[in-house]
């Protein structure tokens, strides 16, 4: 059982600018179309079982359209997460509707969202995301979606600060906690109940097993979920860095199986 927790997808006709805007601007050179057809396709040839995939609104005027794309797909090896912003007028129903639809959650990423996660305006969202039973997705660290002056918006420190005030609140927080910010990571997250995904775009070959897996043991091997930041990563077997980096850990097998996909079927149950 291989599941990534952690790719994007979208619909064909602006998914070339996409990836392409996302190779210029930011340097993340394309490993797939981008497309749901495409990742698909990919999933055959990695070997994966299910894919998460995670919708970003990056104004509130695209938030309705984003959704009803992502609630148009009916493939039963793609988990969906929404998307709302505070300041989108209607984000209450609209995670009511995105809950009738089979939706799981939703997605803030800071780097293209002016979302602080710890910022009072998002409090009623995650009140409404605990009583409706649903997940939410974290970017966590620096990232090239952000001006180099300024200071990261979603950081470890700043996500514990959310997890102290909503225990309840079902986190998944994207690389290792923070990209980046590992250091920040092991002082503010460590063995909190909050899962941490593995995806650590453009590369995770430049990490340290050792501290990885140090820093798997430390918060618990049954809080890590695999992700690949696809179509920006490498998905699985015998395709990538990604895969290959887990699967050479010092953990034991058990531990490896659990990160790929074990965690993964348990919290979303596709």
């Amino acid at each position: 059982m291989i599941i990534d927790c952690h790719t994007h997808i979208f619909p064909d006709e602006i998914a070339p600018k996409v990836v392409e805007a996302n190779e210029k601007d930011l340097g993340l050179k394309p490993y797939g179309t981008g497309t749901l057809n495409g990742l698909l396709h990919y999933m055959d040839n990695a070997g994966m079982d299910f894919s998460v995939v995670l919708g970003v609104a990056p104004a509130a005027r695209l938030v309705k359209n984003t959704n009803n794309w992502f609630l148009s797909l009916t493939n039963r090896r793609v988990i969906v997460f929404g998307t709302v912003t505070p300041d989108y007028e209607n984000w209450k129903e609209e995670i009511r509707r995105l809950k009738a639809g089979g939706v799981r959650g939703i997605k803030i990423n800071s780097l293209i969202q002016d979302i602080v996660p710890d910022d009072p305006i998002m409090y009623p969202i995650y009140e409404t995301l605990i009583e409706e039973g649903m997940l939410i997705y974290f970017h966590s660290g620096k990232g090239e979606g952000e001006k180099s002056q300024i200071p990261a918006r979603s950081t470890p420190k700043r996500l514990r600060k959310v997890h102290d005030d909503f225990p309840k609140l079902g986190m998944i927080i994207a690389h290792f906690g923070g990209f980046g910010m590992l250091d920040e990571v092991k002082q503010h997250l460590m063995g909190q109940d909050v899962f941490l995904d593995t995806s650590y775009c453009p590369t995770i070959k430049d990490l340290d097993p050792r501290e990885i897996a140090n820093l798997i043991q430390v918060h618990g091997p049954h809080r890590i979920v695999y992700g690949t930041d696809y179509p920006w990563g490498k998905q699985g077997v015998s395709q990538g860095w990604e895969y290959d980096f887990i699967k050479n850990l010092p953990l034991s097998h058990g531990e490896k199986e659990m990160i790929l996909g074990e965690n993964a079927f348990r919290l979303f149950n596709p």
